[in-house]
């Protein structure tokens, strides 16, 4: 599990990453609520079929800037931004802070 740091906002939250294709396919379907996000990387694209709850997503540039949100998407939506080089998606959580478009991340393990 890493931690990312996003700046200039510093919203601050527990990762875990989905590198190979089949991680990334599945991403959050199939478990349960927690408190922690995934990273999809590679990936500019997103879907939430057979999801039973809502996103919040963020899309991240190859400098690791945030180039758009999504919050509470619910199920099946498909998402994408052209640029992007991961995405970020955690169950939604909209009384808890999350990215802003320009945000910087610095994730560390």
């Amino acid at each position: 599990m890493e931690d990312i740091l996003s700046k200039p906002h510093s919203f601050r939250c527990s990762l875990r990453l989905a590198g190979k294709a089949g991680h990334r396919l599945r991403g959050l379907l199939a478990t349960e609520p927690d408190d922690e996000a995934l990273l999809l990387m590679p990936c500019k694209d997103v879907h939430t079929f057979g999801m039973r709850h809502d996103l919040d997503v963020a899309f991240v540039s190859s400098e690791g800037m945030i180039l758009a949100i999504h919050r509470n998407v619910g199920p099946q939506r498909r998402l994408a931004h052209p640029w992007a080089e991961a995405v970020i998606e955690r169950f939604a959580s909209p009384e808890d802070p999350w990215f802003t478009v320009g945000d910087r991340l610095h994730i560390r393990s």
